[in-house]
């Protein structure tokens, strides 16, 4: 590839980094844009009202959350990471069930586990809104334990970033 773009520096750094770049900044702006995911956010503001009340939110999950933070899967030296597919999201998304589960607890983002500890203490605690790259937690405490938090979650997933950027390059195109 080097060798097609004459071998310079410059030609390399436009034609291959640049746009990888610009696309990662992209997706990070957009994920932690408040005005494009602000619906979203009303889900997950109105999610925790209902736990704050103290009632029992329908679409919510018992999940089984690891107190030691780790990241769901292994980072990889590569760049650009894969994305990740619902084989590797693990019960956290996947679980649909209401009863507490005899599962592995879930491991989650350390900075993650930081705010958990620090705002579940006792049973009936809940957790501000916590924001993530591609969706929105809320949890309640059901129990504590030395290893794990038992919870009720409920999470609304944020808007696909590549379906809004389609939808953009095509209200541009009219």
């Amino acid at each position: 590839m080097k060798s097609a773009l004459g071998n310079g520096r410059q030609r390399v750094e436009q034609v291959v980094c640049r746009p990888l770049l610009v696309e990662r900044a992209l997706r990070r702006r957009y994920a932690f844009d408040p005005k494009i995911h602000e619906k979203e956010r009303q889900k997950a503001r109105a999610a925790r009202e209902v736990f704050l009340s103290g009632r029992r939110r329908p679409k919510r999950k018992t999940l089984r959350i690891a107190r030691e933070g780790r990241l769901p899967f292994p980072p990889t030296t590569c760049s650009r990471r894969r994305r990740p597919s619902r084989r590797d999201e693990g019960p956290l998304s996947r679980r649909t069930s209401r009863e507490p589960t005899t599962e592995k607890p879930v491991p989650v983002d350390p900075e993650m586990a930081k705010v958990l500890e620090k705002e579940l203490k006792t049973k009936g605690d809940v957790t501000t809104i916590l924001e993530e790259r591609d969706r929105f937690s809320v949890f309640r405490l059901v129990a504590a334990g030395a290893d794990e938090w038992l919870v009720e979650g409920v999470q609304v997933p944020k808007k696909d970033f590549d379906a809004w950027m389609g939808s953009r390059l095509l209200k541009a195109t009219r």
